[in-house]
């Protein structure tokens, strides 16, 4: 039995193809217009979904789209950092010249308290570093700060623990890299 095909109008087919043709066009320009953004999030990060400037969610990993008119998505970093604000050059309580060059290693912790508590996490810490071995240092005399030199990064570590959880980081370590006190026949040199 052969096969009988219907009768089609070709003026009804072009324009149904043509229909298509368009709808499947406008389809494309739309999806390029639409201000749509991703953005990829690894094991070691969070995302943070800031909306019309506020926070509203964190993001574990995986991929995310946000529209990116009055959305943005900010990645932090989970992976231990180190800090070293330099070398101090500090006079000790006894009014000694002491030199000291602490650091800290830190990681995000809480991804709110990062974006609400200072404008840099890494600048507060860096500047909380320097003045915990300023505060260590000038209430010492020089000869107590040789005695305790081997306590210094433990008496840093208790006096950064407020400041580093104020920003939502957890202090993992302080260490002082460089400890120098001035022999007093240095400083009448230096003088």
């Amino acid at each position: 039995m052969p096969l009988v095909f219907a009768a089609s109008n070709p003026d009804a087919d072009a324009a149904v193809m043509w229909t298509v043709v368009l709808a499947f066009i406008l389809g494309i320009i739309l999806v390029k217009m639409l201000p749509i953004a991703s953005v990829m999030i690894y094991d070691f990060q969070t995302g943070v979904l800031f909306r019309r400037g506020k926070i509203k969610k964190t993001f574990d990993k995986g991929r995310h789209f946000y529209f990116k008119s009055f959305s943005t998505i900010a990645v932090l970093d989970h992976r231990p950092q180190v800090i070293g604000p330099g070398a101090q050059e500090l006079m000790s309580k006894d009014g000694m010249g002491v030199r000291v060059s602490p650091t800290a290693e830190f990681k995000i912790e809480n991804a709110y308290a990062i974006y609400s508590g200072s404008g840099s996490y890494v600048d507060y810490m860096n500047i909380h570093l320097q003045l915990a071995a300023k505060d260590i240092v000038t209430t010492c005399s020089a000869e107590d700060l040789i005695d305790q030199q081997g306590s210094l990064p433990s008496l840093l570590f208790q006096k950064m623990i407020p400041h580093a959880s104020a920003v939502g980081v957890e202090l993992l370590s302080v260490d002082v890299r460089e400890f120098f006190v001035n022999s007093p026949r240095e400083q009448s040199n230096q003088a």
